[in-house]
């Protein structure tokens, strides 16, 4: 890798991702990452990722950035309420900076041509041609998210009983409709919140290139991703389907950060703390937009079809 940029020393490190002022919700995320089995949790989510995407490729390459996955689960949101169609995409580029005007139609046919929707009425001059998800794209996205429950389940009571619903696809539908609600929400009112992991969640492969230095880390013996990893760019390449100069773009993104140095070793990296911190920050934020939406399935639904009757889970 090497580079000036590139090289930093742990004291060196940028200021914690926890450092004040911290929101209520910061606070509450804090408080969640804190809990006994949180780094459990992170494991799993790490590692259940990367099996899906060796199980799914055609999924995880459609959907390769944060961005784009978004932008699939906003598809689920806008059929869920009618709306999947080019005008209102168009609508939420003046209301958010999810996309732009002109990303709208490409968005549409990049979902089409990949089979994840298909229109479900003919074009006709001055009426909207509505879309619907296939059901395949739905059970991909719900692979996905049973990985984030299964990790929940193991730091809260509503995780578990997230689990036990499951197998009602009713249910992890408006699961995602509540998810994105608040997402458009935040980006109209401006609040984007922080950006733990230097912006590689927006370049294509840019998590998924992070979890597999995760998995360096706990392949090492280690229960949190910091300390001394080996990494080959060549593997990570070819694992992922990138080039090289893609894979060094990242992790010269996550050291210029602060969030790992490099000896004179090419392929030994030594992550800083603040890397399985910001890991923390990115994986835990996932788990509590999930708990808010649960909450919001049972508010919506008058009743608790997600049981909230269970003691909160022990951080002890």
């Amino acid at each position: 890798m090497g580079g000036a940029a590139a090289r930093l020393a742990p004291e060196e490190a940028t200021a914690s991702i926890w450092a004040p002022p911290l929101t209520g919700s910061e606070q509450d995320l804090l408080a969640l990452t804190s809990r006994s089995r949180f780094h459990e949790a992170m494991r799993h989510s790490v590692l259940g990722g990367l099996s899906l995407f060796e199980r799914d490729p055609t999924f995880s390459h459609t959907f390769s950035d944060v961005s784009v996955l978004a932008l699939g689960l906003l598809a689920i949101h806008l059929d869920a309420t009618g709306h999947l169609h080019h005008r209102a995409l168009r609508a939420l580029s003046g209301r958010t900076s999810m996309l732009s005007a002109g990303r709208a139609t490409a968005v549409l046919w990049r979902l089409r041509l990949g089979g994840f929707i298909e229109p479900v009425t003919e074009f006709r001059s001055g009426r909207e041609r509505v879309y619907r998800p296939q059901p395949a794209m739905v059970a991909a996205f719900r692979q996905r998210i049973r990985i984030e429950a299964e990790a929940l389940a193991l730091l809260h009571p509503r995780g578990r009983a997230l689990l036990d619903a499951f197998d009602d696809t009713d249910i992890v539908i408006r699961l995602i409709s509540s998810g994105m609600r608040r997402l458009i929400a935040d980006l109209h009112e401006g609040r984007d919140g922080r950006n733990p992991l230097a912006g590689v969640d927006y370049s294509a492969m840019g998590f998924m290139i992070t979890c597999a230095v995760c998995a360096a880390a706990y392949e090492a013996g280690r229960a949190t991703p910091e300390g001394p990893v080996e990494l080959s760019l060549s593997a990570l390449a070819r694992r992922f389907g990138v080039s090289r100069v893609h894979v060094r773009r990242v992790l010269r993104m996550l050291g210029e950060a602060g969030l790992w140095h490099d000896p004179a070793d090419a392929h030994r990296f030594v992550l800083t703390p603040e890397f399985a911190e910001r890991v923390s920050f990115r994986i835990g934020a996932l788990y509590q937009g999930m708990l808010i939406a649960l909450d919001d399935v049972d508010a919506q639904a008058g009743s608790g079809v997600i049981s909230r009757s269970c003691e909160p889970a022990s951080r002890a």
